[in-house]
């Protein structure tokens, strides 16, 4: 179909593609096994999606070709098809997908995917994995690349061969150059885990393979590292090691905040919503959900020149030091409660729609109480080349 404007479009029912941008489902990009052997990939994602399906699938994944390898489903975690399976980890936020008795022909693009109802999104989302299966005996091997956000964490998961069971494992930051390279974490022959300050090692000798995880990501943190097996020069003239490039992205972390904050009638709240060091000089506001801009729903709203301001009984502040803006509502009243949302005003010419987080505000009589509880980053999906021209109706559909 071919609208007017000259952008050729596909049926979306029949695609199943990757969200660029907000890193809500991601994993090792590269995954190397040998012939016969087998190999794991694991996938991270939000907490929202915890029900959903998790499905493997060649690419170019198509629905209509029915390409899905293998998928739980809400009263199956663990799921398997011949030589192929898949187990969901509800409890950590992942689920890996295992190959076995390797062939050559097991070689390709295949993709981790999480299954969306249209009511959810627009499409499923999906993260891309190349699979290398190598004839030779790779005494160590490990994804070849590995994806994680700032804020959040990553693990990478090498695999050896049963020889190398009680030798020591690291991880360490490149380049390789024995005996000049720090080992940033190492285990022992009594030390199956150990960690080192946000880094730590395991190593599982029942499944021959240990995982090296990276918490409280940094962008600094991304560079090429190794993972690496420590063996005396007497057993053989070479010490195994992997290269890793780490990559860390801002991720879906453009604009976050509280899920909840509780007040009590007469008093005040605050609410702090932390953005990412691009949107500085954007305008920062509050609004009452839906927030559409034919409502003129926005309470209050900082410009270039006003870090600062007021509106009644709500105040709104920006600190670009800190990259944050803090809400304020005083002599609070029960008509106060409900959904809020604090936005960054962003231009049309840089997207679609502006950055906006949902807040519930809760205002309850003194002596009340009220547990809030954390929730994720909130991001509306990119899709360039795709204009997502929505009417007012479709928007307060989205943004409830």
């Amino acid at each position: 179909m071919t609208l007017r404007s000259g952008v050729t479009w596909l049926p979306s029912a029949l695609l199943l593609l990757q969200v660029p941008g907000c890193l809500t489902l991601s994993g090792p990009e590269q995954v190397t096994g040998t012939v016969g052997g087998s190999l794991s990939v694991q996938c991270r994602y939000e907490r929202q999606f915890k029900e959903n399906n998790k499905y493997w699938c060649k690419s170019p994944c198509l629905a209509s070709l029915r390409t899905k390898i293998v998928e739980t489903t809400k009263s199956e975690r663990e799921v398997r098809s011949g030589r192929v399976s898949i187990r969901d980890h509800p409890a950590t936020l992942t689920f890996t997908v295992t190959l076995e008795s390797l062939t050559e022909s097991d070689g390709g693009t295949y993709r981790c995917g999480i299954h969306r109802p249209w009511t959810e999104g627009l499409i499923d989302l999906t993260f891309q994995v190349e699979v290398s299966v190598s004839p030779g005996c790779l005494s160590l091997s490990c994804p070849r690349r590995v994806t994680g956000t700032v804020g959040g964490s990553l693990s990478v998961q090498c695999r050896y061969e049963k020889k190398y069971t009680d030798h020591n494992k690291y991880w360490c930051k490149g380049p390789w150059l024995p005996p000049l390279t720090r080992k940033t974490v190492e285990t022992t022959e009594s030390q199956r885990e150990v960690r080192s300050g946000r880094v730590s090692i395991r190593d599982h000798p029942a499944t021959l393979t240990f995982t090296v995880t990276l918490e409280s990501l940094t962008e600094g943190d991304g560079g090429t590292y190794w993972c690496g097996m420590d063996r005396p020069w007497t057993e053989e003239p070479f010490v195994p090691t992997f290269p890793v490039v780490v990559s860390v992205s801002p991720g879906c972390l453009s604009l976050s905040g509280p899920e909840q904050v509780t007040g009590t009638v007469g008093g005040s709240l605050s609410v702090q919503c932390r953005y990412e060091k691009k949107y500085t000089d954007h305008n920062k506001y509050w609004c009452k959900s839906p927030c559409l801009p034919s409502l003129r729903t926005k309470i209050v709203e900082t410009t270039e020149s006003q870090r600062e301001v007021r509106s009644g009984r709500v105040s709104i502040r920006d600190h670009p030091a800190t990259l944050t803006f803090t809400v304020t509502l005083e002599s609070l009243t029960e008509s106060d409660g409900g959904t809020y949302r604090c936005g960054i005003d962003t231009p049309w010419t840089e997207r679609l729609i502006h950055l906006t987080f949902p807040v519930e505000v809760s205002v309850v009589s003194p002596g009340e109480s009220h547990t809030p509880s954390p929730r994720p980053c909130f991001r509306l999906p990119d899709l360039p080349g795709h204009p997502l021209v929505r009417t007012d109706m479709e928007l307060k559909s989205w943004l409830k």
